[in-house]
């Protein structure tokens, strides 16, 4: 505590506390040898926040954990300046009257597999989805003239959110590797995907959607790729800060998020669709709303009551391997699952595939 009155850790303020005597003076600077210990031994990271407790006073003090948008996307553009993504030449965006959501959920990369897959490698796992999106698009461009793919990034694409392997709210994880070794590979892997589907000739739409193990990390994640496509004529990127992101095509109304909240209020879910995007709503016939999170498959449809139109919400599976964490709470035996979705501009809905793992 400096003189005042001020409680620092490094070069850090974190509060400002009234003046104290005795017994209270002891057991504050009790507190804040325990705060440097920890800070020592784990970084500062690792303390989000910490209770004062005296006779007088009982404070609870929070790290304010608010990320800038505009700094970070102001350091990355300086970053990546002269290696931002071009559009192929030659290349020529096709023409089709049918759009393709791919579904590739909660993957939580470095999350620790349970001990029988612990041959597990994340490299290999990467190039096997690679392979599978792949087939599901050519499978389904056969059958269809599609010309956009929708493609949803992050979602707990990161089993942790930062670099003391725990989650956004703190609950620590179990983790398989560091989590810088996650983002360069969970970054390489929607890269990759999205050059393959531009290669293609495909406009790609890339909503980034917060997931709750890994917000801050998505959010990193969207203003990387905001930079690195800034350029290009085919890819569009919606870093947003909103847990849930909207876009249509044609007749259909598509409404994307991480599930996390909205599995509890999954009823109102139509309503909170048309009150965020109510033109979007009013100009449109056919309306799903995209979710993961409870890492298995339900669907709920809200039926069409007289003139109103409805709406479908999808829980999509987790991609990710099974962890200690799932066995013990009873999510066995559900199929890892990867999806691509095909809609007409006309008629909504036209197409499922789906690839277990």
């Amino acid at each position: 505590m400096n003189h005042r009155g001020y409680l620092k850790v490094g070069k850090e303020r974190l509060g400002k506390v009234t003046k104290l005597e005795g017994a209270e003076l002891d057991a504050l600077y009790e507190e804040v040898r325990r705060i440097r210990n920890q800070v020592n031994h784990e970084g500062l990271d690792s303390l989000e926040g910490y209770w004062l407790k005296t006779s007088r006073i009982s404070a609870y003090f929070r790290r304010n954990n608010q990320v800038n948008h505009e700094e970070i996307v102001n350091y990355l553009t300086k970053a990546l300046k002269g290696k931002e993504f071009q559009d192929p030449s030659g290349v020529v965006h096709l023409q089709g009257n049918n759009v393709a959501i791919l579904n590739i959920y909660d993957i939580h990369l470095d999350k620790l597999p349970r001990e029988h897959q612990l041959t597990y490698s994340a490299e290999n796992y990467l190039n096997q989805l690679k392979q599978i999106v792949i087939s599901l698009i050519q499978e389904a461009s056969q059958i269809y003239y599609i010309d956009t793919v929708v493609f949803p990034v992050g979602g707990d694409l990161f089993n942790t959110n930062g670099f003391n392997s725990a989650t956004k709210k703190g609950t620590p994880q179990q983790v398989l590797f560091d989590h810088s070794v996650a983002f360069k590979l969970g970054t390489e892997f929607i890269v990759y995907i999205v050059d393959y589907l531009v290669s293609k000739g495909y406009k790609v739409e890339l909503p980034v959607i917060y997931g709750n193990h890994d917000h801050d990390a998505d959010f990193y994640l969207g203003a990387l790729l905001e930079v690195y496509y800034k350029n290009s004529s085919m890819v569009k990127v919606n870093n947003n800060l909103v847990v849930r992101k909207y876009l249509s095509y044609g007749t259909t109304m598509f409404g994307f998020g991480h599930g996390d909240v909205e599995k509890s209020k999954v009823t109102i879910l139509p309503m909170i669709m048309a009150t965020e995007q109510p033109e979007m709503w009013a100009k449109t016939k056919h309306r799903v709303f995209y979710l993961g999170d409870i890492h298995h498959k339900q669907e709920i449809k809200f039926l069409r009551l007289k003139d109103y139109p409805g709406c479908t919400v999808s829980f999509l599976r987790s991609v990710g391997v099974e962890d200690q964490w799932s066995h013990d709470n009873m999510f066995l035996g559900t199929p890892r699952t990867l999806e691509l979705h095909v809609y007409n501009n006309e008629r909504g809905n036209v197409c499922n595939l789906m690839r277990n793992l």
